[in-house]
């Protein structure tokens, strides 16, 4: 609903503001996690199956700190979500890589509830 703000006759719509806010940062989520599945993507397919648990590693790593306000909430929880939207977005690329992602996201899992 509009309010009137400082200035006379000057209406805000604070919901249809509060929407573009949203917007932009549905927007700025999708194009960092697209880039990240991309990344990982890369260098899961130029790297032997040894290698992608680091490879995960580093890219979940670079997620959190390009977050914004990911350091305020549960840090297990967020690294296991990141984790599973870079394995959801890689399946959806190349699903033929499935079985050995499992095996890479339970190593990843495992050492990073070890720490």
């Amino acid at each position: 609903q509009p309010l009137v703000a400082g200035h006379v006759g000057e209406v805000i719509d604070f919901q249809a503001v509060a929407e573009g806010l949203r917007e932009i940062a549905a927007q700025f989520e999708h194009n960092v996690v697209t880039q990240a599945t991309q990344n990982l993507s890369r260098k899961i397919s130029r790297s032997p199956s040894e290698h992608w648990k680091d490879h995960l590693t580093d890219e979940v790593n670079q997620l959190m700190k390009r977050g914004v306000f990911l350091e305020h909430l549960h840090q297990e929880r967020v690294i296991m979500a990141l984790t599973l939207t870079l394995m959801k977005g890689i399946c959806v690329q190349t699903p033929q890589l499935l079985r050995i992602l499992f095996t890479t996201v339970h190593q990843f899992v495992s050492y990073a509830g070890s720490r």
